[in-house]
């Protein structure tokens, strides 16, 4: 016999065949087993996670010579090999995945191992465990499972487009002898990208970082029209790089805004990625980018949806512009992640069909603000700089996009094609660009006073990156000196590009978003002088007085009226002067008004803040206060419990022992009476703590309600001066940035609001009412809570059968047992379009942090939200600071150390 192995095609010795089965061409013999295997019977079965597509069932005479239908992003939630009737005998087999250049040769020479990287799939394109050592599998009779156990599937998901085959190992090893390759072919609609050096680098396709700019009240390229050339392309048009599909049949689209949260320092905390694919409730596509047809539609006229350039043989896409409409609160920089529709379901759903994820879109935003203190902020930020004018650069980082480190450069050049190309493109023009010249040649950033641009860095943090200069003589400035003393005014447009440049983008340059200047000017001309101030002004010598006998100086009356009509008009536009300084006085009233409402806004978040954090710890004096009384009860009953069962105890045994009944009742009556002495001094210190929490718990209960009153009214009242102030972006500057107070706590409940409509939406929401078995017992347990512990009423809500209303618990939630009961019980009550318009006002910014709480402790007051959901806000912020001071003291704690 030949020491190879095989399985079935695929299986290795470890297989039985029934007896008497007649051999034939097609059979392979095994190394220690004694029957034959028929190498044709071979099939597999892929079943798909929530049945997004009917289960793929490959019989022997099937999918030949490939398998088809499968997608990448798309997750198999069991794997399964049938040979019936034969039998799998091997415990220790596992299954990889590898490239079609794999046989069976190939197999036993190695190259279904891992870390052979030209051959196996690996983490860039397969997920764990199948990218790592291999999945583990279950044999049933004919059948192979990938699993860990009889009850958990192991899930494989194709990252990237093409076409593989399963490897098997039936002592999960791999080796030579012991691997060979099931026979059919798998092929995978999508992108790939299959270079060796990239089989474990996600960076490469799945999470490769696309950098872009966008631009204040502008398209985000140099033409500012719709369909200008762009500089944000995804590109898979390179060796090693291309798709699966139908040529041009795939479409293109991009995820919600990623949240992240930085610390005082600037360095991210906590980033929450948006994933293609998502079928939840508002996943569409971040509204900062337009149409991809042509226009700018809001999100009830969306057509998100990005067709391949023919040009470049459907292997770019490119990104629609941003919106022209960006300022205030919506200019600022996003990042989220470019997603790719195989031809999945035909593609005209974005979130369900758009299943793989082909990068990552920062798109940096570039403010133009004035030089000194007044930069970090930048809250009044311009479109340019006028000549003679300072100014500070501030590029505002999406996400993780720039690292904490002081790397980064800047350089102000002239806007042109080449200088608007990504960074990977070879045409990029950005890195070799000369600093400071304009389109005409002109050094309109003079060394001799402004900064060296080569040894300034835009400082260590992640959020931002600022070049300014709080000295009022030094920074930026645009050239308007020439030789001699000259006034000059500005005419024409030149355009610059200011390029942001850091050390992760290697020698070429990345542009950011564009800076316009007005360096062009002309001039007036030179004052002039004269010897004689009278003859410069109309006068003229000649002669005068009596009998012209003396010298002096005569004007006519037509100039003399001219000299005095040139005085009115002097004097006219010394009062315009004085007009228009009182109108600077007045302009600078409105800044200083400005900035106190911003003062005042943002206290009266922080208020908020406090104020329900007080109201958490008064919530929970009155959860402990619940808890501690219970846990007396269950004290007295646990003894009598207990001296029933000793008493019964040492009754039986008496009989048992023949001892004396009487006798053994007196010794009973003993030692309980030990164990109660000892209980009641257990008791009297338990006591004294239990009375303890009581009465914070009695205090706690009309502070909770007058604390959140209080909360209430200080919204209601910040809500009314937005209103009168009638433009509230002045008062609101950086509201949905990193210093808001009441971020955090509206993050987490948006979270555990959108996790509710995963669990409870559509059918439970539908049958949960009264009259319902489920909601009926529902009710009953919440009208007894106040007499259960936490533990028995998530005992007593495990005993309702909400499976049966489309609400099982087997994913978990994250709130406690008697806030889940809640939630439940207030289904068919909570708002839930109205909370998802909110968020989504919130996030877009069309509403602030202030606004949007200030409804949502209404409809707490209402009694319309559970209680639970701001708790879980609270518990979010608070962790969120925790894990900022534990950083700061990291950091002080290093720097102490230096």
């Amino acid at each position: 016999m030949s020491p190879q192995s095989a399985f079935c095609a695929t299986a290795v010795d470890a297989l039985v065949v029934a007896p008497g089965q007649v051999t034939g061409p097609a059979r392979r013999l095994q190394e220690v087993i004694t029957n034959e295997l028929d190498y044709t019977r071979t099939s597999i079965s892929f079943t798909f996670l929530d049945d997004v597509e009917p289960p793929l069932q490959c019989q022997p005479s099937d999918c030949q010579p490939t398998a088809t239908g499968i997608y990448a992003g798309v997750t198999i939630s069991q794997v399964e090999i049938i040979i019936d009737p034969d039998t799998f005998n091997a415990p220790a087999a596992k299954l990889r995945v590898v490239y079609d250049e794999v046989d069976r040769a190939g197999a036993n020479l190695g190259q279904c191992r891992y870390g052979n990287f030209p051959y196996g799939a690996h983490s860039a394109t397969v997920n764990q465990p199948w990218s790592g050592v291999g999945a583990s599998t279950i044999t049933l009779d004919g059948s192979l499972q990938a699993k860990i156990d009889l009850a958990t599937f192991l899930p494989l998901t194709f990252k990237m487009g093409g076409i593989y085959h399963l490897c098997y190992s039936d002592d999960g090893s791999f080796d030579p002898g012991h691997t060979d390759i099931v026979p059919q072919r798998i092929e995978v609609y999508g992108i790939y990208d299959t270079r060796t050096e990239c089989a474990e680098d996600e960076t490469c396709l799945t999470k490769r970082p696309y950098k872009c700019f966008l631009r204040r009240q502008a398209y985000n390229n140099m033409e500012d029209a719709y369909d200008g050339t762009t500089s944000c392309v995804i590109d898979y048009s390179y060796d090693g790089a291309g798709f699966r599909g139908l040529p041009g049949g795939g479409r293109g689209s991009w995820t919600g805004e990623f949240a992240t949260n930085y610390d005082s320092n600037g360095m991210v905390t906590t980033e929450i990625l948006r994933s293609c694919g998502s079928s939840g409730l508002g996943d569409f596509p971040a509204a900062f980018l337009c149409n991809a047809d042509g226009q700018c539609g809001d999100l009830a006229t969306r057509n998100p949806y990005i067709v391949p350039d023919p040009v470049h043989a459907y292997k770019r896409m490119n990104v629609p512009p941003g919106r022209p409409d960006l300022q205030g609160p919506t200019f600022k920089a996003y990042a989220v992640a470019a997603c790719y529709c195989p031809d999945f379901q035909r593609c005209d759903s974005f979130s369900p069909d758009y299943v793989q994820q082909v990068g990552l879109l920062y798109f940096f935003a570039t403010k133009v603000c004035p030089n000194g203190f007044e930069a970090v902020a930048c809250a009044l930020d311009f479109t340019g700089a006028a000549p003679q004018h300072r100014f500070a650069l501030k590029v505002e980082c999406p996400s993780t996009a720039c690292t904490f480190a002081a790397t980064s450069r800047v350089k102000v050049v002239m806007q042109e094609a080449n200088n608007n190309l990504p960074a990977w493109d070879p045409s990029s023009g950005c890195g070799a660009a000369v600093h400071g010249i304009n389109a005409l040649g002109v050094q309109v950033l003079p060394s001799d006073d402004n900064p060296d641009v080569a040894t300034m860095n835009g400082g260590m943090r992640q959020d931002y990156k600022i070049w300014n200069f709080k000295n009022s003589s030094s920074g930026l400035i645009f050239d308007t000196k020439t030789s001699g003393f000259q006034f000059r005014i500005t005419v024409g447009l030149d355009k610059t590009l200011a390029a942001l440049a850091s050390q992760h983008l290697g020698s070429q340059r990345a542009p950011v978003p564009v800076l316009f200047a007005r360096p062009g000017s002309r001039a007036l001309g030179r004052g002039m002088t004269t010897p004689d101030l009278f003859t410069t002004v109309g006068f003229e010598k000649s002669k005068i007085g009596a009998n012209d006998t003396e010298l002096g100086y005569a004007i006519k009356r037509t100039r003399l009226i001219g000299l005095l009509v040139g005085s009115l008009g002097c004097i006219g536009i010394l009062a315009l002067v004085g007009v228009w300084s009182q109108f600077e006085i007045h302009l600078e009233r409105r800044s200083l008004h400005r900035e106190l409402r911003k003062e005042e806004h943002h206290a009266a978040s922080k208020l908020a803040q406090v104020g329900m954090e007080l109201w958490s710890e008064y919530r929970d004096d009155i959860h402990e206060s619940h808890e501690a009384q219970m846990l007396m009860k269950l004290l007295n009953v646990t003894y009598q419990s207990f001296e029933a069962r000793v008493k019964a105890t040492v009754d039986e045994t008496s009989k048992d022992l023949g001892l004396n009944k009487e006798k053994a009742a007196k010794l009973a009556d003993t030692l309980l009476h030990l164990v109660a002495d000892q209980q009641q001094m257990g008791l009297k210190h338990t006591k004294r703590l239990v009375d303890h929490l009581v009465e914070a718990g009695k205090r706690a209960v009309p502070l909770e309600k007058h604390t959140e009153k209080e909360v209430l009214q200080e919204m209601q009242q910040e809500e009314k001066m937005i209103e009168e102030e009638g433009e509230p972006e002045y008062a609101l500057p950086g509201d949905n940035e990193t210093g808001d107070p009441l971020k955090g706590m509206l993050e987490g409940f948006f979270w555990v609001f959108n996790d509710y409509e995963r669990e409870f939406s559509g059918k439970p929401r539908s049958m949960l009412h009264p009259g319902n078995a489920a909601y009926d017992a529902l009710k009953s347990l919440g009208d007894k809570m106040n007499d259960l512990t936490e533990a028995q009423i998530a005992e007593e809500l495990d005993k309702i059968d909400l499976g049966a209303v489309g609400a099982g618990l087997g994913s978990g939630r994250v709130l406690p047992a008697k806030d889940i009961v809640e939630e439940l019980l207030m289904i068919g009550n909570i708002p839930h379009k109205e909370l998802r318009g909110l968020e989504e006002a919130w996030k877009s910014g069309q509403q602030d942090s202030v606004q949007i709480f200030g409804r949502l402790a209404a409809m707490h007051e209402q009694h319309k939200i559970p209680s639970g959901w701001l708790q879980r806000g609270i518990d979010e912020d608070e962790r969120e600071e925790i894990a900022e001071e534990e950083q700061a003291e990291k950091l002080e704690g290093e720097a102490a150390k230096a």
